[in-house]
């Protein structure tokens, strides 16, 4: 898998934005937070070297609810969003991956972080 050795996954900058255009913020009417979320992702320090999450409200429906940085391996702290300010692995109903072929989201079996 994409592990450095230090428990927390490769940088994943470009699936992020991907997942947020085609998935989470797709269409005309997401168009204004799309851009502001993709200016603030591209914002931050050595964000081509950080591991990204995104919050979503239901697997079902994965509306965008906020973005995370991976900072540690018990923690995701928000970059931006309406999410709460950051999140545990207590927190998470449900862990998926973006697809970028099927441009959808596919359950993984993890259960934390």
């Amino acid at each position: 898998s994409g592990s450095h050795g230090t428990g927390i996954p490769r940088a994943n900058l470009q699936g992020v934005r991907n997942a947020l255009k085609h998935v989470c913020l797709a269409g005309r009417v997401n168009e204004r937070e799309l851009i502001d979320v993709c200016k603030t992702l591209a914002a931050q320090p050595n964000a081509d070297k950080t591991k990204f999450v995104v919050l979503v409200r239901d697997a079902n429906q994965p509306t965008y609810r906020g973005l995370y940085s991976w900072s540690s391996a018990e923690e995701l702290t928000k970059v931006c969003g309406a999410g709460p300010r950051s999140l545990s692995p207590e927190g998470v109903s449900a862990y998926m991956k973006y697809d970028s072929g099927g441009k959808r989201f596919l359950p993984v079996g993890a259960k934390c972080f």
